[in-house]
Formats: structure tokens, sequence, C-alpha cells
């Protein structure tokens, strides 16, 4: 029992590496969304932006300011205390280098809060540059929280693309489109350019490479593999560390049927999402689904703030008169692009209880009274 238990942990050794030697692969350098390319790593601008923003309070400081009608008055009120943020943030937005520091283990995934508090004092900027007339500038400070939300996501690990997700819908969200509206043709075509970018570099899919090379690290790092799971199962000799092992090769051989299956549509998707826990369900392994994270509900939450970001660039080209229609990562079609008298309903087959994934497009109307029509792209 002992010899078996000690070949499933070296298979789990063994698949962790390789799991983690294909990812890194896809970690090539890549340009910048908008503007010159420099040289460095982008996450210790990031890091330095998040450890920046610490001092701030989201209820007391940020959250009254973003609600403020007049983004002018938070021009006055606080413009230069975030300022070393945004230009942090920025300078991590322009760098080659997207691979997240693991040297130091506190690196081992962004901090929601903080990061989220340097993308939304970011945002007041952009704001506040708008309320200037500087539109373009606005527009390139969004496409930088963007590039900083699509960095955390191809990282790979679980939770930096649940945060990275966050990130670019919170930047989406900062273009209602009123704003669209009165920023003009240079900053929505600096949109529009920027955005396909960001579209280019978010999966619609899990990559469990990276997810599962972590796992493999933190089940051998254990100082006492006994402590895993508690007792372990009859059918493991009572070996909880080849228990444990069992239900990670279980594991990683699921997220290889489902990266077979990445281009199917989402409800093909959720349905091999089911048959994956069934299968771990009937292993009669208690440790197979304790360490399985919900990931049908994580992929959930990337399709749905990837719709999100196609429903602005649809918004954008509308008031471009350039449409067209883009694949829905929730349905098995296209995003709805509905005509109606004076507007546009852009519209996703997912959608949640506050209709998030609904907007309007009101483009100023064209001297000839034509309606827009729509291509693929």
């Amino acid at each position: 029992m002992s010899h078996r238990a000690s070949d499933a942990l070296a298979e789990l050794r063994d698949r962790g590496r390789l799991l983690g030697t294909r990812h890194a692969a896809t970690l090539a350098p890549r340009p910048a969304i908008w503007g010159d390319t420099a040289a460095g790593s982008a996450f210790e601008h990031y890091e330095r932006a998040a450890k920046l923003a610490e001092p701030f309070d989201d209820r007391d400081d940020v959250r009254p300011l973003l609600e403020l009608d007049d983004p002018a008055i938070a021009c006055e009120r606080s413009r230069d205390a975030w300022l070393p943020i945004v230009d942090a943030l920025r300078a991590g937005a322009r760098c080659a280098d997207h691979r997240f520091p693991r040297a130091d283990r506190r690196f081992g995934c962004a901090n929601l809060l903080t990061y989220r508090r340097a993308a939304n004092l970011t945002l007041l900027e952009a704001r506040a540059r708008r309320a200037e007339g500087r539109n373009v500038d606005a527009a390139h400070l969004t496409l930088d929280v963007m590039a900083m939300g699509a960095a955390c996501v191809q990282d790979g690990v679980l939770i930096n693309q649940m945060v990275g997700a966050a990130l670019v819908s919170i930047a989406v969200d900062a273009w209602p489109d009123d704003a669209l509206r009165a920023a003009g043709v240079e900053a929505l075509q600096a949109l529009r350019d920027g955005l396909a970018r960001v579209d280019a570099r978010l999966p619609a899919t899990l990559d469990l490479d990276a997810e599962l090379r972590e796992m493999a690290d933190a089940l051998l790092a254990v100082p006492d593999q006994e402590d895993w799971c508690g007792v372990g199962s009859w059918r493991y000799g009572f070996s909880t560390r080849w228990m444990v092992a069992d239900a990670f090769l279980a594991m990683a051989d699921g997220a290889e049927r489902m990266r077979s299956c990445r281009g199917a549509p989402w409800p093909t998707r959720q349905a091999a999402f089911a048959a994956e826990i069934d299968r771990l369900r009937a292993m009669d392994n208690s440790a197979a689904l304790v360490i399985a994270p919900n990931l049908e509900s994580c992929e959930l939450q990337l399709r749905w703030n990837l719709a999100n970001l196609r429903l602005l660039r649809l918004a954008v080209q509308l008031h471009l008169r350039e449409p067209f229609t883009l694949p829905d990562p929730l349905g098995e079609g296209s995003l709805a692009v509905t005509p109606r008298d004076d507007d546009f309903e852009l519209s996703s087959a997912g959608n949640d209880a506050r209709d998030r994934l609904r907007r309007l497009a009101r483009p100023e109307p064209q001297s000839t009274g034509a309606r827009t029509s729509f291509t693929k792209r």
C-alpha cells in the first residue's frame, strides 16, 4: 500500500510540473493594449498601485466619489491623492512581461480589495478627465485598467482569473451610453481598437493548467499529509496521501476533457461540467469533492464579464456607425442587437437579477434617417 501511495504522489508531482510547463509557454511577452510597450514586469507596478491604494477606505473615500453625479467635484477634492496610484497602474499596463511574481509566495494571488481600489481610483481619474474634455485620455486610462484585468486572467491561477474578470467589468461600467455620446470620434476610435485587443486576450473558458500546478505544489507542501482529509478511505488502504493524490489526478483528467471542448457553446460546456462533477461523486473518494472548486460557476463569471465587454464594443461601434455582431459567450449565437425607435437594445442570452447584460445605445441620428445594418465579426 505504501508503494502505491508513493507512486500516486509521484504522479501528482509530475503531472503538476507538466501542466505548469504547458501554461508557462503561453506567457510570452505581449504588446501594450495601446501606445508604446516598455520593458519590465507589469505586476511589479500593479502591486505598487495596490499597495498605494491600501490607505483608501472603500466606504468613506472611494464609494462616495464614485456615486457623485458631477465628477468635477471629485477632481477638486481628492485628485492629487490618487494620481500616484494611476501612474503606477499605467506603468504596469505598458510593460510586456505579464507574469505574476511567485518567487515570494506572498504574491501567490492578487488582492481583490486593493486591486479593485486601485482600478476604481484610476477610473475616477478617467471621469475627471472626461469632465475636462480629455476624452481620449479617459479612454486610455480605462484600457489601462482592462490591461491589468486581462493580465490577472491570463495568469491562470483561479483566483486571479476571477479578480481579473471583475476588474475588466468595473472598467466597462465606467462608460455608460451618455459618456459614449459625448466622447467624440477620436476617443471612440481609441476605445474601439483597445477593446478589440482586450477581447482577444480574454478567454471564455477557464485555463486550469496553472491552477492545478499551484494545487499540486500546495498539496505536496502540507507538513503532515495525513491531515489532508482526515482518516483515509479503506479503498486507499486508509492512506490520505494516496486518496488525495488520486482525487487530484481525477480532477486533472477532467480538466483535460474540458480542454478538448473549449470551443463549445456555453450550454454544452455546462453539461460537460455537470458530467465531470458526477464522475467525481461516483469515485467514492471524499477528497475529490473537497479539492475540486466550483468550476462551472467560475467559468460562468468569465463568460459573463466577456459578454459585458462585448456589449460595450457593440455600443462603441454603433456610435461610430461601424456596426457588427459578436458571438455571445453565454449563448449559442450572437449578442442580440435590436433596433428601436431612437436607440438600439444590446443584450446577451445570459443575464442576472439586476438585468446587467442589457444596455441601450443611442447614437446621434443620421441625417439620412437610414437604419444601421450589421455585419458579423
